[in-house]
């Protein structure tokens, strides 16, 4: 990536692209030929001046995977390009550890307490569960579509699909689904030809990648995956064996009795079918992972994000998104991958970083920031402000977020906890980070956690009781912010789901 500028070196973001005169944002005036993506021209017949908006969410991308926060493999060359021309956060925390609340968040700057949309589980297909963003709420695409942005939304997940409220704003909006590649690419390439005829535009591109089930790609996985198993093939025989040792009282790699062989076939061939049963099996009966299969599901997923990289690079340069283009590149959350003893992210009730620390990058028209990192902690609420601060549009003073401007500029943010919440069938957490401390406290059994980041950035070592006042202190200004928090509106009832909506999100972990 070359040489990087930390914030605090004296740069500052030209005064053009933070006071635009009306619609026209005449005041911004680009000259570089080369933008974002390389070799790719600006187009004709633009409005002079004007910016588009594209925010792009990679799905289930934990920040300690991509190559361009230090991950060991190299999982996002192209993201690791985009950075040397951004600026990139190395702090930044989803509101919640699943898509649910942290995308509500991310339309509306606010967090999940404040627009209600903590849920989202149900347990029979007569209930969605999942409520509706109401029509009160203002989301990014609205403020944007205000503005005079012709707006559009290629949307892969289910759960940000129109029926619960995401549609708001959007003059096209395509997808209501779970959605895998190539359909995400396909969807743009249908869009494009509008896209490049709009004065101006914002899209939002969802990519469902690399959400589970983590399918290896080719050659990326091949090169990561330091396991002995080359296909799901291999991982559920290996697992049904493993079942059979246990039902039989046998120790692994005792033979099959030949009566029974077929039975291991069937039973592997049925989990390879439904891969997330073997993680049930595991939950359910206390099964401790192999370090094969930690191993080969962490190549298939890190090729997940390698195949979602090269993907976004092609989206990108199929647009045409140029040097007057505002791009911003995020997650709406991780994944675990046993890091502590679980796995996934939807049934797993807990705020580790694995699960909420996520890439944030900017890319700004002019190069202005280009190789900029910023260490200082973020959340992803603060895109709606920062992204309407650089438009020039006013940012409503009742976010919860900030906008992230002065850090760019090198200067600082007032100082502020993060917060992050999750509700799941056996409960709700709340954490909050004072980096580098951060305390997660569980509002069912009252107890909590304490995690010095900086020290231990895995949180092996819970200090609660070697620390005791900071871990009060903690609590303290954590349930004064929840008990402060007002939900800004009412949020519609939960949709009901068809039996094959049901069956969908049962294949993806979502439902028990």
């Amino acid at each position: 990536m070359g040489s990087r500028k930390r914030t605090g070196v004296g740069w500052a973001v030209p005064a053009a692209i933070l006071v635009m005169a009306g619609l026209a944002y005449a005041g911004l005036l680009l000259t570089r030929d080369e933008g974002p993506i390389a070799g790719v021209p600006p187009r004709p017949g633009r409005t002079e001046g004007a910016l588009d908006v594209v925010l792009v969410v990679v799905d289930t991308q934990r920040a300690d995977f991509t190559s361009v926060l230090g991950s060991r493999l190299r999982t996002t060359p192209f993201l690791e390009r985009l950075a040397s021309r951004g600026i990139l956060f190395t702090r930044a925390y989803a509101p919640g550890p699943w898509t649910v609340p942290s995308m509500y968040s991310v339309m509306t700057g606010l967090y999940p307490s404040e627009h209600g949309m903590i849920t989202g589980w149900s347990t029979s297909f007569d209930a969605g569960g999942q409520n509706v963003l109401p029509d009160e709420a203002v989301t990014l695409a609205e403020r944007l579509d205000g503005a005079g942005f012709e707006t559009f939304g290629v949307c892969t997940n289910f759960h940000v699909s129109r029926r619960f409220g995401f549609g708001q704003g959007f003059d096209r909006f395509v997808g209501e689904d779970f959605t895998f590649m190539p359909f995400p690419n396909m969807a743009v390439t249908g869009l494009a030809d509008d896209i490049a005829a709009s004065p101006m535009y914002f899209l939002w591109l969802h990519y469902l990648d690399p959400h589970f089930p983590y399918f290896p790609h080719w050659p990326w996985f091949e090169q990561f995956n330091e396991s002995s198993m080359h296909s799901y093939d291999d991982l559920m025989t290996s697992a049904a064996l493993e079942h059979y040792y246990s039902l039989e009282g046998n120790t692994e790699g005792m033979s099959v009795r030949a009566g029974d062989v077929a039975w291991v076939n069937r039973t592997a061939k049925l989990l390879q079918f439904r891969p997330i049963a073997l993680f049930e099996h595991m939950r359910e009966n206390d099964v401790i992972p192999h370090d094969e299969w930690v191993e080969f599901l962490s190549a298939a997923y890190a090729s997940e994000i390698r195949m979602v990289d090269s993907a976004m690079e092609e989206a990108l340069t199929e647009l045409g998104v140029d040097d007057r283009t505002i791009l911003v590149v995020t997650s709406d959350h991780g994944e675990e991958l046993f890091d502590h003893g679980g796995h996934g992210h939807r049934m797993n009730d807990r705020l580790y970083e694995e699960l909420i620390h996520v890439p944030l990058l900017f890319v700004l028209p002019g190069g202005w920031g280009a190789g900029t990192v910023v260490d200082t902690p973020v959340s992803l609420v603060d895109i709606v402000p920062t992204l309407l601060d650089l438009l020039g549009l006013e940012v409503p003073a009742d976010l919860s977020g900030l906008s992230l401007l002065p850090l760019m500029q090198g200067q600082s943010l007032p100082e502020r906890p993060l917060y992050a919440e999750v509700a799941s069938q056996s409960g709700v957490k709340r954490c909050i980070i004072e980096y580098p401390w951060k305390y997660i406290h569980d509002f069912g059994s009252v107890e909590g956690e304490l995690y010095d980041l900086e020290a231990d950035p895995a949180e092996s070592r819970d200090l609660v009781d070697l620390e005791p006042e900071r871990a009060a202190a903690l609590r303290e200004k954590l349930l004064a912010w929840y008990k402060g928090a007002r939900v800004r509106w009412q949020v519609g009832e939960p949709p009901e789901l068809s039996q094959e909506d049901f069956i969908r999100l049962k294949l993806l972990g979502y439902i028990e």
